[in-house]
């Protein structure tokens, strides 16, 4: 969720992991340095792309199907309707201006009872209740107040979104954080961060099974929904 190098050339191997079987045509919308389209590409599935950073495309429309530069927020998409089984929008719906607009001109190139995947941070998280309590809204370059992020969801906010714009919601996946990396500020927090963040994933985590609560520790939603038929 930051604007960081490493960041537009990570494989999302929890997208690849949430990602429905039946599909064979993917529209990745914001890929960046493409490395997780390149993995779909690989296992046989045809690939679109969307990067509104021209850099990329030379090395991305070697080995993907098809690659435009564009806006999301801005510019209309050239493509095939009701083509794709699967629409991906992996950390992208917080940083547009209007993102209903987009999702509701996206439908039109996603068949009938086929998916979207999205992940979003969650504005819900405990570090940003605690810093409201305390008084902060500091915005940093990666994590939840990324500076380049323009909207803000919870899951309610999500749910919403997608309900009302003609998308069933199929399945969530949550994941937990409860202790942010980027704000680890001393050696001794970053080997300790992973160490409790991991222990808090166990089953044995009764913290995992109150619903109200667990939403708090959640620092990214990952959401499998369907085009309504």
């Amino acid at each position: 969720m930051g604007g960081t190098k490493n960041y537009y050339f990570k494989i999302r191997s929890d997208i690849l992991t949430a990602l429905p079987e039946d599909i064979s045509s993917v529209l990745s919308l914001g890929c960046g340095g493409g490395e997780t389209e390149i993995r779909l590409k690989e296992s046989g599935k045809v690939v679109y792309a969307v990067e509104r950073e021209a850099s990329f495309k030379p090395k991305l429309e070697k080995i993907l199907d098809r690659v435009i530069i564009a806006d999301l927020d801005q510019d209309r998409l050239d493509l095939p309707q009701d083509f794709f089984d699967c629409i991906l929008l992996a950390d992208i719906l917080e940083h547009l201006r209007n993102p209903e607009a987009v999702l509701q001109g996206l439908k039109q190139y996603l068949k009938s009872g086929k998916y979207l995947v999205i992940s979003a941070p969650n504005i819900r998280h405990a570090s940003i209740i605690k810093d409201l309590l305390l008084g902060r809204w500091t915005y940093a370059d990666a994590g939840i107040l990324d500076r380049t992020h323009l909207r803000f969801f919870t899951l309610a906010d999500l749910t919403k979104l997608f309900t009302r714009n003609g998308f069933e919601l199929l399945h969530i996946r949550r994941k937990f954080i409860p202790l942010v990396y980027e704000h680890a500020k001393y050696r001794w927090q970053e080997r300790l961060y992973p160490v409790i963040n991991r222990i808090f994933n166990t089953g044995i985590n009764p913290l995992l099974y109150i619903p109200w609560l667990r939403e708090f520790f959640v620092y990214q939603y990952i959401v499998i929904l369907k085009k309504a038929i």
